[in-house]
């Protein structure tokens, strides 16, 4: 059954602090999965951004369908519309072979902060990659990874990230001087199933400042869980962060069963985690993208978007909920 928390208040108490989110569903919006915006068929979207009336949503193209972009849509907030705007094309960086997008951040200053998956299934590995792009300037500035997340060029791989299961998830604090990259699975060499998250700042790409680890859901219901990885996060305050784990079931039939888990989560001092939203049923879907839609003299809105992987018999929906907090 699908769960719509309408009205639903989740209080967390970490330490002597208590944070309050309440969630009311709102509206939905769909593209048909066979929708084309600008001649370019609309899918892939992995994460979305609202600024200054616009929405961005990134889309993990290869190619196959026009490349690597960000499909911008001008923000209705009376009936919380997107109107397609035009599409904004990343060119494959010279460094790069792949441009595999899956999640960003558009700064103040016009920087966008993007993320690549490369494909560690390429021989010699094309290794994702996280970098700053502006349109008018094309690729920048580049942020360094531990050498224990990065792949074995060739050969054997013994470490780093997995294959498809790098950062889909970048949260931003509200001053832009520090931000935060989960990965989506464990590494390669882990003997664990814990995502890493590193921290940065803004002026200190070369190395992370803090690592962190966080613990995924255990599923305990009556169907197969096959797969369960972070697919976005949002910053809340310093250490707090709404966090969106996809997952994927099989039914007794094998029947494939996508779906979503939203929580809200203290990292420090003590790792404290609350369930807040379940995305199954009617609502049933490969949700990636996270972000708030924020107006000033407005509630927040909470959008979530889900990935068609570019299937024509599958929708690109887009989701609403008021938020308190």
């Amino acid at each position: 059954m699908t769960q719509i928390f309408v009205g639903l208040i989740c209080t967390l108490f970490f330490s002597s602090n208590a944070i309050a989110l309440s969630l009311k569903f709102l509206s939905e919006q769909s593209f048909e999965g066979s929708a084309k915006l600008g001649g370019l068929r609309l899918g892939g979207i992995s994460q979305v951004q609202y600024k200054q009336d616009q929405v961005f949503a990134v889309s993990d193209d290869r190619g196959s369908y026009g490349g690597a972009r960000f499909v911008v849509f001008d923000f209705d907030h009376t009936g919380r519309k997107l109107k397609f705007n035009r599409n904004l094309l990343v060119p494959k960086p010279q460094f790069s072979k792949i441009l595999d997008l899956e999640t960003f951040h558009i700064f103040q200053n016009e920087q966008i902060l993007l993320s690549s998956e490369g494909d560690l299934n390429q021989k010699p590995r094309v290794h994702p990659f996280l970098n700053f792009w502006q349109e008018s300037k094309g690729f920048q500035s580049s942020v360094t990874l531990p050498s224990d997340f990065l792949a074995e060029s060739i050969g054997l791989q013994t470490k780093g990230l997995q294959n498809n299961l790098a950062f889909e998830s970048l949260a931003v604090s509200s001053d832009e001087k520090s931000f935060w990259i989960f990965t989506e699975s464990s590494l390669f060499q882990s003997t664990d199933s814990k995502i890493q998250i590193l921290e940065y700042k803004i002026d200190q790409l070369s190395k992370p400042i803090g690592r962190m680890s966080y613990t995924r859901e255990t599923h305990k219901g009556p169907n197969l869980e096959v797969f369960r990885g972070v697919s976005e996060a949002l910053w809340v305050n310093p250490n707090s962060f709404l966090v969106l784990e996809r997952w994927l079931r099989l039914d007794k039939k094998l029947n494939r069963i996508f779906g979503a888990d939203l929580f809200l989560v203290k990292i420090q001092p003590d790792f404290v985690k609350q369930k807040i939203l379940t995305l199954d049923g009617e609502f049933q879907g490969n949700w990636e993208g996270l972000n708030w839609i924020q107006k000033p003299g407005s509630p927040s809105i909470l959008m979530i978007v889900s990935d068609n992987n570019f299937d024509s018999k599958v929708p690109t929906r887009f989701l609403y909920y008021e938020t308190q907090n």
